[in-house]
């Protein structure tokens, strides 16, 4: 019995030690092809840009805070949210249009640039009157260095404009170098002027806002005019327009909403606290909110290199393999750095930002754990973009809302800022969930065709 007992255990043995290499030598070949794909260097490069301006960011977000404090810094975020809110509301999606046509078409890069110039001027001049209107709303009983300083925000609009469409013409034609150079310039120019601004002790918000503003237009011009170059270089005589602009804006509006992301891109909890709550406590939770930028940030530089590839292949259906690939990436990069944050974060909140920072400890924990969920919802987006399901973003997008206003109006006044990154998390996760849905949904449907 005894020896019966032992030939079992090592068969047992065996069999596990065959599955766990089997399990490997699939994990191998795996790995190898994602090595070996065509896409894997471009994510690589568009991660390394990601970590690259997280690390500016990061830079910029330490010296502006202790140069203006708790305060200024508040004043700050608001006064840069705003006109990118309405900027990128102006845009109507037509960058991801532009992306995804030039994935598929690189020929018609000359002519959407015609087209992309006079959308630029019509939605500069709606989007700056808008932005006035809002701002002598606002700014009416507010101190005279608070309406400087708005005014001197809005000369940020024209830049913004050209940066999104400059980026998104690169994106589609696949110059992922110089896309993500330029998407570079804005991170590291912004932490170039910071540290200048710090040294010279200039702590007037209009000289920062102003600052802010001016890098948004040299960033602009410089990715518009990388995205023109190449642009120029497609041109032929032959040329002939194969898309109608009509579909060209209905592609943008279907995956508008979720393209801009606004509780991500637009900080829709800072509004929120900065109109409701004193500007400390919206610096403080500001503060918190710069531990979260490089999971979101690894996914957009994944999300940017997905959209496009994927376009460019014209496939007939989704895939689930490829999707996973991507995620797999994300991943592998964001969870390990996400507990080294969560381990470390009360010496880097102290050791950074100052003691007059550490009530943004726990609010960055909580924050991070949501910017996991918010990065896996976003690759998972941006890949069924790619496959020409932009209106997935956008569902998935507008379904947190209604998650994030009753988590918010339960939370926020019983816990305040605590409150709020706890509704952010939540909503995120709920986001998630709708992703993952949809994706499942679209991928049965085509099974059943």
């Amino acid at each position: 019995m005894e020896h019966c007992g032992n030939l079992k255990f090592h068969r047992q043995t065996m069999v596990h030690m065959m599955t766990a290499m089997q399990r490997a030598r699939a994990a191998y070949f795996y790995l190898r092809s994602l090595r070996e794909s065509h896409t894997f260097s471009a994510v690589a490069e568009s991660v390394l840009a990601g970590l690259a301006g997280q690390a500016f960011l990061f830079v910029s977000g330490i010296l502006i805070a202790r140069l203006l404090g708790a305060d200024g810094r508040g004043h700050l975020a608001l006064l840069s949210l705003i006109p990118a809110l309405l900027t990128y509301m102006g845009l109507l999606g037509l960058p991801q249009s532009i992306s995804s046509l030039l994935a598929k078409n690189r020929s018609q890069a000359i002519l959407l640039l015609h087209d992309m110039n006079r959308a630029f001027f019509m939605q500069w001049f709606l989007v700056g009157i808008v932005y006035v209107l809002v701002l002598i709303g606002y700014m009416a009983d507010k101190e005279h260095v608070l309406v400087v300083a708005g005014f001197l925000a809005a000369t940020s609009i024209p830049g913004l404009l050209l940066l999104a469409y400059g980026l998104s013409g690169l994106q589609g034609l696949q110059m992922y170098r110089q896309f993500n150079v330029m998407r570079s310039v804005t991170p590291a120019g912004w932490a170039f002027a910071a540290l200048i601004l710090y040294m010279t002790g200039q702590a007037s918000l209009p000289i920062v806002v102003g600052a802010w503003s001016a890098i948004q237009v040299v960033a602009g011009l410089l990715a518009y005019g990388a995205f023109v170059k190449h642009a120029r270089r497609e041109a032929s005589p032959t040329t002939t327009r194969t898309y109608s602009r009509r579909a060209l804006m209905g592609f943008g509006l279907r995956g508008m909403i979720g393209h801009m992301a606004p509780l991500d891109t637009f900080r829709l909890d800072q509004l929120a606290l900065g109109v409701y709550f004193p500007p400390s406590m919206l610096g403080v939770y500001v503060v918190a909110q710069a531990f979260t930028n490089l999971p979101r940030l690894v996914a957009q530089s994944i999300g940017l290199v997905a959209f496009p590839a994927i376009a460019a292949g014209r496939h007939d259906h989704v895939s689930g393999a490829i999707i996973l690939k991507y995620l797999f990436a994300l991943s592998a990069v964001i969870l390990p750095s996400v507990g080294l944050l969560m381990i470390f974060m009360p010496v880097l909140v102290n050791l950074l930002f100052g003691p007059v920072f550490t009530d943004a400890i726990p609010i960055a924990r909580i924050l991070l754990i949501g910017a996991v969920f918010s990065s896996l919802r976003n690759v998972i987006a941006e890949t069924l973009r790619g496959f020409s399901h932009p209106q997935v973003s956008t569902y998935a997008e507008l379904s947190m809302y209604p998650v994030f206003i009753a988590t918010g109006a339960l939370l926020v006044p019983a816990y305040n800022v605590i409150g709020m990154a706890i509704a952010v998390a939540a909503t995120h996760l709920f986001g998630l969930v709708v992703a993952v849905f949809l994706w499942m949904r679209k991928a049965a449907v085509i099974q059943k065709s």
